[in-house]
């Protein structure tokens, strides 16, 4: 009988080794895999694909063992960070080396460092030609000199550089010599104006990706932009300052986007206006565009315009948002006692998300764009979060407030945030502003280790009694309150979320609310030993089931096989569970 043959390290292809070193630490292969074996020797001698990362952490000794034990030919990455001087660590490491010698050098990144030492390793590298990305934070607290600026020049205009990062200041960027057929094919910038930007465009034939975290257009020149720029299909811009007019005229130059992300702070309602009409701009301007983020915010909303909130999102029920692009959009607008703010962003898909922080705000309304995939139309999903403390505080309503509430009346989603004790008059209040007859879910997030008070939540749902959704979040555990809870929710309920940690109040969940729909668990501690016992717990039960999870969540649906899971919408599951994201 033939032995069997005994697997190893030893045994794969060098090729296989590569790639497991690509996964490891350098100084885990130099210290550590190097030293098992002269075959492993032999292996990290010829490995070509090191990355080596100096900062002031790295002693000396570190570094003259690096130098000892890596050929500087097989060094593909380098990375550089510190606030200060590193002069003595950059000598030691490029002691008796050519550039020559640098023969497989791919990446270099500088952060931080200050100008002397820029200035050394930005010489050490201008005649690289296998450099392809070069990513440089500045060090903001001495001006970069003219030699460093020089050198960098020469750097930016090597042959094979495709990806650079600059993160300079505008004093920098002026400076900069952008070669006349730059190979850059990535380009993120923090700062950035239009003469820059025409300059590098101009200069740039290759270039397909430009990210400006920092963009100031405001002075914009039509003449310097006179003709488009038809290489670049994708675009990042934080648009400080920029009116819509200049975003446009900018916009308007690139015809040939595929992507697009505009991020756009403290705007007119002008502003928010003319980007709900984009349709026909998108049409004609940007025909290719398939992928458009962006995120919008307005700080100084007028009364009336929290009257008529929803006129601002009509414009994006059309089929050519919906159905043609599937593009969704979220307004967001939040009321935090003082004034009022609209957020109008992109949305991944047709989900509604009250997380953010909206606890600490008297009230939030989401309005969602959907498809309702049963019929030919499209629906507007209006959600609202209320403090319950802080709305009654607000009380008797001036007639800013009363506009305020004024859209509570459309909600179908209701989150209650109760930072104290049941509020005394708080459900009567909320019957005069919403109907609550017409709400399908209501979740609750109750932050006091109090006593759990059942019957104002009880009464609650009494008057909610087409609500098919019900979660609640306790800072305290459930457990003790699991059998008061269930004799709460009716028999209408179809969905319960409980956030929760401990896996005593999840058995009990389950003994007691197996005959809903789903049960939807949120923010799990342990999550992949929690799964088991749920799965164990529900076996024991003998109920057909099936789960849907992820790292956030783990949703049980009794009584459903998985050919019947194509059916369970998934933007429904992200609506209820985006509710607890943020909420410990």
């Amino acid at each position: 009988m033939s032995a069997i043959p005994v697997e190893s390290l030893l045994t794969l292809p060098t090729e296989l080794l590569y790639l497991i070193l690509d996964q490891l630490d350098t100084n885990d292969i130099l210290f550590s895999f190097r030293n098992v074996c002269t075959q492993f020797r032999a292996i990290t001698d010829s490995y070509n694909r090191y990355k080596i990362n100096l900062n002031d952490a790295v002693p000396k000794t570190i570094i003259r063992r690096i130098r000892r034990s890596i050929r500087l030919e097989n060094i593909a990455s380098l990375n550089f960070s510190s606030s200060h001087s590193m002069s003595n660590k950059i000598k030691l490491f490029f002691s008796r080396v050519g550039t020559d010698q640098l023969l497989c050098l791919r990446s270099l990144k500088v952060c931080g460092l200050i100008e002397r030492d820029l200035n050394v390793i930005m010489h050490h590298i201008t005649t690289i030609s296998t450099l392809a990305s070069l990513s440089l934070a500045e060090n903001y607290r001495k001006p970069m000199s003219a030699d460093t600026i020089a050198a960098l020049s020469s750097v930016i205009a090597l042959q094979g550089l495709h990806n650079l990062v600059l993160h300079v200041d505008i004093s920098t960027m002026n400076a900069i010599v952008w070669p006349d057929q730059c190979t850059i094919r990535q380009l993120i910038m923090r700062v950035c104006n239009h003469n820059q930007l025409h300059r590098i465009l101009r200069h740039s034939p290759n270039l397909q990706t430009i990210v400006l975290n920092n963009c100031n257009m405001t002075e914009i020149s039509e003449v310097a932009f006179s003709n488009p720029y038809i290489e670049l299909n994708s675009l990042t811009l934080d648009s400080n300052g920029m009116s819509i007019d200049q975003i446009e005229s900018l916009l308007s130059l690139l015809p040939s986007l595929l992507y697009l992300k505009l991020t756009s702070y403290n705007v007119s309602v002008n502003y928010l206006r003319r980007f709900s009409q984009w349709e026909q701009f998108i049409r004609h301007k940007l025909p290719l565009l398939k992928e458009f983020k962006f995120y919008i915010h307005n700080d100084k909303c007028c009364h009336n315009i929290i009257e008529n909130i929803e006129s601002f999102i009509d414009a994006f029920r059309t089929p050519f948002w919906l159905e043609n692009k599937r593009w969704f959009v979220t307004l967001r607008c939040i009321y935090d006692g003082l004034r009022s703010n609209i957020i109008l962003y992109s949305s991944q898909d047709s989900c509604t998300n009250l997380s953010d922080h909206s606890c600490l705000n008297t009230i939030s309304y989401v309005i969602s764009t959907t498809i309702d995939h049963n019929a030919a139309q499209t629906n507007t999903l209006w959600s609202a979060r209320l403090n319950l403390t802080k709305m009654m505080n607000a009380v008797p309503f001036n007639e800013a407030k009363r506009l305020i509430y004024h859209n509570l009346y459309k909600i179908t989603q209701l989150v209650l945030d109760i930072t104290d004790k049941w509020p005394l008059g708080s459900l009567e209040l909320l019957l005069t502003l919403i109907n609550l007859s017409q709400l399908t879910e209501i979740h609750l997030f109750i932050s006091e280790t109090h006593v759990l008070w059942t019957k104002p939540i009880h009464m609650l749902l009494e008057q909610a009694f087409n609500v098919h959704t019900f979660g609640i979040s306790y800072a305290d555990d459930l457990t003790p309150s699991i059998m008061d809870i269930s004799s709460m929710v009716s028999r209408r309920v179809d969905h319960l979320i409980v956030q929760t940690k401990n896996i005593d109040c999840i058995s009990a969940v389950l003994d007691c609310f197996d005959h809903l729909s789903s049960v939807t668990f949120v923010n799990l501690q342990n999550y992949p030993r929690t799964w088991a016992k749920i799965i164990e717990q529900v076996n024991k039960q003998g109920n057909k089931y099936s789960l849907i999870h992820d790292d956030k969540f783990l949703q049980v649906l009794f009584d459903k096989d998985l050919s019947e899971l194509s059916k369970i919408e998934q933007s429904h599951k992200r609506i209820k569970s985006s509710h607890y994201q943020q909420n410990p």
